[in-house]
């Protein structure tokens, strides 16, 4: 059954067109991914589909009736208002009959006299009746269930809105619409901040979920592991391809390679039949007389080739940032070690006893739930941070490239213009530097915008622009993949391929994990542990270990 259909939609800013000519059809229990680069139109789309924006030109049809949850990016809640009943505010009524039922229970269980019994049984049964009409029991366990899920603290629950940093905001707005459970969820980067425990129960749960997922991630792993379908969005419109993200890179290859041969056997026909034209119309003109009959044959072959349906030559790949990295020499054998390392702020131990060697040109993957202490455990490896108790050792000759979550230094002018930024941290002239940017994809007069105006994932390629022009023969990257768009992390990860030296990632990113990394170690309840191997192998010895890890 069509839950909504979509028809030559059209979306203009200014003077820029985002999309137009775009149709599309979406089934019942379908889950779909829309996927494409920064700046394709996205999240545009889902907030038409989402009803709440309206395009310029066509139209969108909704089932009658059909219920529609919409996450945003950047949710807006009202700022005082708590987290536990931002999540639980569209079932207030039936959350609050399950209250008055379990008050009603335990009133009973205290009745002093017959008749007392009586009067709360009367109200107990009409409480229970309305209950069971809302379906509260089940709200009830469903609300538990997200809560656990997200790992949301009693402590969070009781916060403001406005007191929770913007991935937590994004985690209650997620959670605020799987308790609606509505028929149709449309959800604009929902893996963003999560930890992996959170990710593998968000999968789980949208893999069951009853009605229909439309997602916008670039979390490739996430994708393989809920889609069914893919729409991609791209250069203006949409290729819809059914199957896991995997099967779509494949089946995109296969129809951009077809394409490309098509494109390539007209071109080679248009040539022989230009040739062909040429030839005629010179044969004729050397006749004596000039002959008519050659002129007809001439003139009917450039009416065929003038009737014919120009194809265009399919782009077998887009523009991504062109990273290269200047490798210094060597280090030592040993490039960072911990020693019984013990940090604590105030009252609360980050991790204590941690022991910790990575050996040059290690490929290291740090991994654990949000908290853990992973960018603490990073800033004490780099010595950016004193343990409070315990050895640091960094290896001889070691040459470090860092980059953190914050992405700027502390005081950074953010109000600088892109080039000028650039050129304060790298000594090159404005014009090697201009070409230089437009490789991060910084094009024209993009590099006069201010650092502010910047979005994530620009900001992310604006520091690794500066990051590669570094010498250097360690890496250490605090999640480095964040904000980057799908072909930008393919590109990140090339790179890191071809890296010679140590790299040490702090990363929620699994493809990235499995892909770049043989060694995890993993950080949980204040310990840290060694496992080799690839993330996927490595995640299966630790649920043997640990059974608590990823369950709600």
């Amino acid at each position: 059954m069509v839950v909504l259909s979509a028809s030559d939609l059209e979306k203009n800013y200014g003077y820029r067109a985002i999309f137009e000519g775009v149709s599309l059809e979406l089934q019942d229990q379908e889950r779909v991914a829309v996927v494409g680069p920064n700046g394709s139109g996205k999240s545009t789309l889902l907030r038409i589909l989402a009803r709440e924006e309206w395009p310029d030109k066509g139209s969108v049809s909704w089932r009658k009736g059909l219920t529609v949850g919409y996450v945003a990016q950047m949710p807006v809640v009202p700022a005082q208002a708590l987290v536990k009943s931002v999540i639980e505010e569209a079932f207030q009524d039936a959350l609050a009959l399950h209250a008055r039922v379990e008050q009603l229970t335990e009133a009973m269980a205290k009745a002093g006299t017959p008749r007392e019994l009586d009067q709360i049984a009367t109200l107990y049964d009409k409480a229970l009746t309305q209950l069971i009409a809302v379906d509260g029991y089940q709200v009830r366990s469903r609300v538990d269930g997200i809560v656990r899920g997200f790992g949301f603290s009693s402590e969070t629950l009781e916060k403001p809105f406005s007191a929770l940093s913007g991935g937590e905001k994004t985690k209650v707005a997620l959670a605020r619409a799987l308790v609606a459970s509505p028929e149709c969820l449309i959800l604009d980067e929902p893996t963003n901040h999560l930890d992996l425990p959170a990710l593998e129960w968000l999968e789980e749960y949208l893999r069951q979920y009853p009605g229909t997922v439309i997602v916008v991630s670039h979390d490739r792993y996430f994708l393989d592991r809920v889609v069914n379908r893919v729409w991609e969005v791209d250069a203006g419109s949409l290729m819809a391809y059914e199957g896991t993200y995997s099967d779509y890179v494949e089946h995109r290859e296969e129809r951009l390679l077809a394409e490309f041969q098509a494109y390539k056997e007209q071109q080679a026909k248009i040539q022989h039949m230009e040739a062909a034209i040429k030839r005629l119309r010179d044969w004729a003109n050397r006749s004596h007389p000039p002959s008519d009959a050659l002129h007809r044959r001439a003139s009917s072959i450039q009416k065929a080739l003038d009737r014919m349906v120009r194809l265009e030559r399919s782009r077998m790949e887009r523009k991504t940032m062109g990273l290269d990295l200047q490798a210094a020499d060597r280090s030592g054998k040993e490039v960072f070690r911990l020693c019984g390392v013990t940090q604590r702020y105030g009252e609360r131990t980050i991790f204590q006893d941690v022991q910790c060697t990575i050996g040059v040109g290690e490929r290291v993957g740090l991994v654990g739930a949000n908290g853990a202490g992973k960018s603490t455990l990073l800033r004490v490896l780099t010595g950016a941070e004193i343990p409070i108790q315990g050895e640091v050792a960094i290896g001889v000759s070691v040459q470090m490239g860092v980059l953190t979550q914050q992405i700027w230094e502390t005081g950074a002018d953010l109000t600088q213009r892109v080039i000028d930024r650039f050129r304060s941290q790298v000594a090159m002239e404005t014009g090697e530097a201009r070409r230089y940017l437009a490789r991060f994809l910084f094009y024209g007069d993009n590099v006069f915008r201010p650092v502010n105006t910047l979005s994530g994932g620009e900001q992310m390629r604006l520091r690794l622009a500066e990051l590669m022009r570094k010498e250097v023969n360690t890496l250490v990257l605090d999640e480095p993949t964040n904000h980057l768009d799908i072909e930008s992390r393919e590109v990140l990860e090339d790179l890191l391929e071809n890296f010679p030296g140590t790299l040490l990632v702090v990363s929620h990113d699994r493809y990235f994990l499995n892909r770049r990394v043989s060694v995890v170690y993993w950080l949980e309840d204040g310990q840290l542990t060694r496992y080799e191997g690839r993330y996927d192998e490595v995640r299966d010895r630790h649920l043997k270990e640990d059974s608590s890890w990823g369950r709600a």
